[in-house]
C-alpha cells in the first residue's frame, strides 16, 4: 500500500509543479505566466515583490525599459541572476503589443525582427532616430503594448 501511495505521488507531483501560481494582483492572463521553468520563476520572484508586481502588473512593457528596471534594483539583479529569465522575457516582448504596433511592424520587416531579439530598443533614443518611421509611429501612438498604458 505504502509502495502504491508513492506511485501515486511521483505521477501527481510533476503535474501539480507544472501548474502556473496564481499570483495575488496580477491578471490571470498576465502575458509572461506560461507553462515555462523561466515562467514560473519570474512568477515566484513577482509574488515576493508587491512594488513590482503591481507596477508590471499595470504596464508589463515596462520590464523592457532600461530606466525603469534600474529603479528596480532587486529585479535588475534577478534578471542579472537569473539570465535564462531575461532570455525568455525578451523573446515574448513582440507578443504583448497592440494590433496597431503588430501592423505597423507587419510593414516594417527590419524593424520588427530587431525589435524580436531586443524589445528595449523601444526605449533607446538612438535606435529611434535611427528609425524615422518607428519614432513617427510612436509619437503618434504612444501605447504599443496590448496590456495597461505605457
Amino acid at each position: 500500500m505504502v509502495l502504491g501511495a508513492m506511485l501515486v505521488l511521483a505521477t501527481v507531483t510533476p503535474a501539480a509543479m507544472a501548474q502556473s501560481i496564481q499570483i495575488p494582483g496580477c491578471p490571470s492572463n498576465f502575458p509572461w505566466f506560461t507553462n515555462v521553468p523561466q515562467a514560473q520563476t519570474f512568477e515566484q520572484f513577482l509574488a515576493s515583490h508587491p512594488d513590482d508586481r503591481r507596477e508590471l502588473a499595470d504596464n508589463p512593457g515596462l520590464i523592457y525599459h532600461p530606466n525603469w528596471r534600474a529603479q528596480h534594483q532587486q529585479l535588475q539583479y534577478f534578471l542579472q541572476t537569473h539570465p535564462d529569465v531575461w532570455a525568455g522575457l525578451k523573446s515574448q516582448g513582440a507578443g504583448i503589443y497592440d494590433s496597431s504596433f503588430n501592423q505597423f511592424l507587419g510593414n516594417q520587416p527590419r524593424i520588427a525582427s530587431d525589435l524580436r531579439d531586443n524589445p528595449e530598443l523601444l526605449y533607446d533614443p538612438s535606435y529611434r532616430d535611427a528609425q524615422p518611421a518607428l519614432d513617427q509611429f510612436l509619437t503618434n501612438h504612444p501605447r504599443v503594448w496590448a496590456y495597461g498604458p505605457t
